[in-house]
């Protein structure tokens, strides 16, 4: 525990907000994730119930009934990735502020000390590039992330039509 504080303590306070920001975009992440791989299949095996018993499935009733069921695949599919998406760019632009924070530091440090304390600008500057890597971090894993369940959204939605399409 010792090491963790330590090291937030050398990131600063955006550290700490870019901490905040993964756990709650991994939190949606894995949270999106079960809803594809358990909850989904569930959630729609009504309307497709219904369609798979509808007669006639070329009259432009049954059309617009296979338009809406489409449609909340659709939206259930792409809730919360607007979210993620965000998450993942605000992610890098806190490392951003975490590197200009640090320089603020940094160069404060210098005015007030002069050049030769060393420890005090080692310090601004694990201050300005921890929270850089720490975003980047958080921002490519959210990359990948967004990546994965793309895939797994569109996997989702050709089994959905092809259940539509075979019957």
């Amino acid at each position: 525990m010792e090491v963790i504080s330590d090291f937030l303590s050398r990131g600063g306070d955006v550290l700490i907000m870019i901490l905040i920001l993964c756990g709650y975009l991994w939190g949606l992440v894995v949270d999106k994730y079960i809803f594809l791989r358990v909850d989904f299949s569930k959630k729609f095996e009504e309307d497709l119930q219904y369609w798979e018993d509808l007669k006639d499935k070329h009259s432009w009733k049954s059309e617009r009934i296979k338009e809406a069921i489409l449609s909340k695949v659709d939206k259930s599919l792409e809730h919360n990735m607007v979210i993620i998406k965000n998450l993942t760019a605000l992610s890098s632009m806190f490392g951003l502020l975490g590197t200009v924070t640090g320089m603020i530091f940094v160069f404060d440090s210098i005015g007030y000390f002069g050049t030769s304390n060393a420890r005090v600008v080692a310090d601004g500057v694990s201050m300005a590039t921890i929270p850089t890597m720490a975003g980047m971090a958080t921002a490519i894993s959210g990359l990948l992330a967004i990546l994965f369940l793309k895939i797994n959204i569109k996997k989702q939605r050709d089994i959905v039509l092809n259940r539509m399409d075979n019957v």
